[in-house]
């Protein structure tokens, strides 16, 4: 997509009132791939030539966060502060069957960079569990990488095979039954991470684009439900003026997977 059709696109979104604009792709980090304009260039355009209170970018590689996007990063609070980097397993064998092009000594480096620019920074990943010839002590190695790193959240899957890829006709595919019981002790790690991020930021100043009614109630009273630019869900009591809006806020308090703000008082415009 051209850089003036994104910047057209996004331009018509803030001009109808929409706060938030999420750029996602295929392999998005080699925007401009071949002689157009990179994925850093994309970004200070968008932010010099609309008014999008927020930009979010979707799933990145490790290897595509350089010097320059951090350095945007750390000096422009329209974007968001969550990156996506994908992992796929934190055992290296399984990477080099996988052939992910990074070995996990470099993802550990960007991660910590991304870390050190962007203070409340959510990083957040993908794993496949129970990719061909994955051993008991590989599965450790990825539980225990995962947990080193402290994500913020883990999108959690379970290899199944692909017709016509090459991992369809790797040996040793790992039963069923296995790869359900590792997916469950990973999301159990999951639950301990995202927890303990949530967590803190209690009592922090977050920003919140307020999006909607909850799907969820509290003793039957009714609730607006936001989601933070560091990808946190938060609730509050009904608040229809709030709607569509970004506020500032600090949270009370964290419960059933989200950050809870109990008092207006707690809320600034």
């Amino acid at each position: 997509m051209p850089l003036e059709e994104v910047v057209a696109s996004v331009r018509a979104r803030a001009s109808a009132g929409v706060q938030e604009v999420v750029l996602t792709g295929t392999e998005l980090g080699d925007y401009g791939l071949g002689g157009g304009p990179t994925l850093p260039r994309l970004l200070k355009t968008l932010l010099a030539e609309t008014a999008i209170p927020r930009l979010r970018v979707s799933s990145l590689q490790p290897q595509e966060l350089s010097d320059e996007l951090l350095g945007l990063w750390s000096r422009e609070p329209r974007l968001c502060r969550h990156l996506h980097l994908a992992l796929q397993s934190g055992s290296p064998s399984v990477l080099q069957r996988m052939r992910r092009p990074y070995p996990l000594g470099d993802y550990e480096d960007a991660l910590r960079a991304a870390r050190e620019a962007l203070p409340g920074l959510a990083v957040t990943t993908d794993v496949i569990v129970g990719f061909p010839g994955e051993t008991g002590a590989e599965f450790a190695e990825t539980l225990d990488f995962c947990q080193r790193l402290a994500f913020a959240d883990i999108h959690t899957f379970p290899y199944s095979p692909r017709s016509g890829t090459a991992a369809a006709r790797l040996p040793d595919t790992v039963p069923a039954p296995l790869k359900t019981q590792r997916v469950g002790e990973l999301q159990a790690v999951v639950v301990t991470l995202a927890t303990r991020f949530r967590r803190s930021f209690l009592g922090q100043s977050l920003s919140v684009l307020w999006e909607g009614p909850a799907n969820v109630s509290r003793g039957g009273q009714p609730l607006l439900s936001g989601l933070s630019d560091n990808y946190l869900r938060v609730f509050t009591p009904w608040r229809s003026e709030l709607q569509n809006r970004i506020s500032t806020v600090s949270p009370d308090r964290e419960d059933a997977g989200a950050l809870w703000v109990d008092g207006p008082e707690s809320i600034a415009a």
